[in-house]
């Protein structure tokens, strides 16, 4: 299987069926996929004997069924159970599955049992992890409750779970980060370094319609490319133009791809949970009154190519 072997993670296979799958949703074209089915099927398969391996391992019902405990990609701390490495793969379970039903392959009934267990167990640990940790937020690892919203995020977006996410959990989780966002824009308020991962907040502030929110991130993180003309971001964004420190990869191309992600879904996204497509939920009001209007074309998405016009 894929692995991260920088991180030891357990987020990278799902991450692969996502990437084997999004091809197909762009085009529709199932020869893209027909040679693709080998590596998908060993993909679920890694996840599925993985997911299984952890009901005995551990006595603790909290985390029984996850994928192992790990360093995760967006922690580099302890190894824990990480809900980030967990909706990696409840998306590379769901993307197989729908690939399978596209081609008529008869793996779709192993597929769908193995998702569901695995989806079911995800949740049960999450519930379970909230409880006993007496949190009001979604955790970010099983052993830690910690909260970490920039992972939580891609239960949103790209692993769009957002209907099946447990409130008022899942709220209070953006709306605690927004409030700290509003503090860390305040003159007084001490604060020494940030990782701009956190962009892809911006997308799934859009997705939960507090489109404002979204607008404000856009701003103050457009403000902290540096150096600025060159327009992009380190992987450490410091407090203070000259302040000295680590800034690890510069440019770094992830958080450039969550960006572009991000205002993807401002001007559209697909709402897989009902099959919907998503157009100019984020858009920005000047955008709109500008007197020559605005323009889409040749946007691509899960149902065909995008072109509009907005105009008053």
């Amino acid at each position: 299987g894929f692995c991260c072997s920088q991180c030891h993670g357990w987020d990278a296979n799902g991450a692969a069926l996502l990437w084997l799958a999004h091809p197909w949703r762009l085009t529709r074209d199932a020869a893209l996929v027909e040679g693709m089915v080998g590596p998908i099927a060993k993909g679920v398969h890694w996840i599925d004997r993985k997911r299984r391996a952890g009901k005995g391992r551990r006595a603790d019902p909290a985390v029984t069924g996850l994928l192992p405990p790990g360093v995760s990609a967006e922690h580099l701390g302890p190894v824990d159970h990480f809900y980030w490495d967990d909706f990696w793969g409840l998306k590379g379970y769901k993307d197989a599955v729908e690939i399978a039903r596209v081609l008529g392959r008869a793996e779709i009934k192993f597929f769908t049992t193995s998702r569901d267990r695995f989806r079911d167990n995800l949740y049960n640990s999450l519930d379970l992890t909230i409880q006993n940790k007496q949190i009001d937020y979604l955790p970010g690892a099983a052993e830690l409750g910690d909260f970490d919203p920039t992972s939580s995020a891609i239960a949103i977006y790209p692993v769009n779970e957002l209907r099946n996410l447990p409130q008022p959990y899942t709220q209070n989780t953006f709306d605690l980060y927004y409030d700290f966002f509003q503090r860390r824009r305040q003159p007084d308020f001490a604060w020494k370094a940030y990782t701009p991962y956190e962009v892809r907040l911006i997308g799934t502030f859009v997705y939960l319609k507090e489109i404002e929110r979204a607008h404000a991130l856009v701003d103050f993180f457009l403000a902290d490319q540096r150096p600025a003309a060159w327009r992009h971001w380190a992987e450490v964004v410091r407090r203070g133009y000259r302040t000295p420190g680590f800034i690890g990869d510069m440019p770094h191309t992830w958080v450039g791809s969550d960006f572009i992600s991000a205002v993807r879904t401002m001007l559209v996204y697909e709402d897989e949970l009902d099959r919907s497509l998503v157009v100019g939920a984020g858009l920005y009001q000047d955008w709109v009154d500008a007197p020559e209007g605005m323009s889409i074309r040749y946007l691509p998405t899960y149902s065909g190519r995008l072109d509009y016009t907005i105009r008053k």
